[in-house]
């Protein structure tokens, strides 16, 4: 139903009405050009056609015919620097999957994840992943916490096989040092006399310096006199005792390497013997370390 408004007064009345009901103006009137009654329905209106925005249509004043739609700039969020956030993150998850060697990184990681906090409320529209630093800080810190832990299990297991092993080395050298002195008797001394270590470096049955892998080895000799054979002590003592070795080690013309802990002193005869071997005669038994039995030498962690 099409509603009809008086020109007169602007009522709108109804379609079917032929007089305004306020004005009592006729509704119906005759067109000039036609001589025949207006049409109740007013002339269509022309709308002008839709153009998105940016998109000027073909003809329009000013406008060029198909322009790029969508022209108007979109204004974006600018992209937050997360650089510190994520190293603290990649060396807390690194840290915990190569544990206990991660506790390198660690504190490393803890300074980049508090940085990258700090910066984040400091500077927030520059810096931005907070969350991953934190969950870095909390990573960095529990490998942090570990460090102790690890130091009370580690470093003693490592001092007592740094000093297994130099003792180990030092029990080779001096039964190097007792098959040196059994060579030199039997192929320069006539069979009487030993050696002192200038003299066993000389004649090349040793080459190794005073102090080796954390011991120090000392040669004495007695030269034979009337009625008194000669004879040959030879010593190691831990360089820095607890550190590099406990024991100290004793070897005399009997080739009977002796042990003991004696808190950094010599050892002498009297202490427990690693293993006794026969006295070597000169010649060529001397050149064989078999006459040195191969023995277990009791840890100094075992009493």
């Amino acid at each position: 139903m099409v509603n009809i408004k008086c020109l007169q007064c602007g009522l709108v009345n109804f379609s079917d009405a032929s007089d305004c009901r306020r004005c009592g103006a006729s509704l119906s009137f005759s067109d000039p050009a036609s001589g025949g009654p207006f049409s109740h329905y007013p002339p269509p209106v022309q709308n002008p056609p839709y153009t998105p925005p940016g998109l000027a249509y073909a003809g329009a004043q000013g406008a060029t015919a198909y322009s790029t739609p969508y022209a108007v700039p979109y204004n974006q969020p600018p992209s937050l620097r997360q650089g510190f956030a994520i190293t603290a993150l990649a060396l807390g998850i690194g840290g915990l999957i190569i544990c206990p060697a991660g506790v390198l990184t660690a504190i490393p990681g803890l300074v980049f994840g508090i940085v990258a906090v700090v910066k984040a409320n400091k500077y927030p529209t520059e810096y931005g992943g907070k969350g991953m630093a934190i969950a870095g800080i909390v990573m960095n810190g529990l490998l942090v916490f570990l460090i102790p832990i690890i130091a009370a299990i580690a470093i003693p297991n490592l001092i007592k096989a740094i000093i297994e092993v130099n003792e180990a080395i030092a029990i080779e050298q001096m039964r190097e040092i007792a098959l040196a002195q059994s060579t030199y008797q039997s192929d320069e001394g006539g069979g009487v006399e030993f050696a002192t270590k200038e003299e066993l470096v000389a004649a090349g049955y040793l080459t190794w310096p005073d102090e080796m892998d954390g011991y120090r080895f000392t040669i004495r000799v007695v030269r034979s006199a009337r009625n008194k054979p000669a004879s040959f002590q030879a010593v190691a003592v831990p360089v820095d005792y607890g550190w590099d070795g406990r024991r100290s080690f004793y070897v005399d013309e009997s080739y009977v390497i002796r042990y003991a802990d004696k808190g950094g002193r010599e050892a002498d005869v009297y202490d427990e013997p690693i293993a006794a071997a026969p006295r070597l005669r000169p010649g060529r038994d001397s050149l064989h370390a078999s006459v040195y039995p191969a023995v277990r030498l009791p840890s100094a962690f075992d009493h």
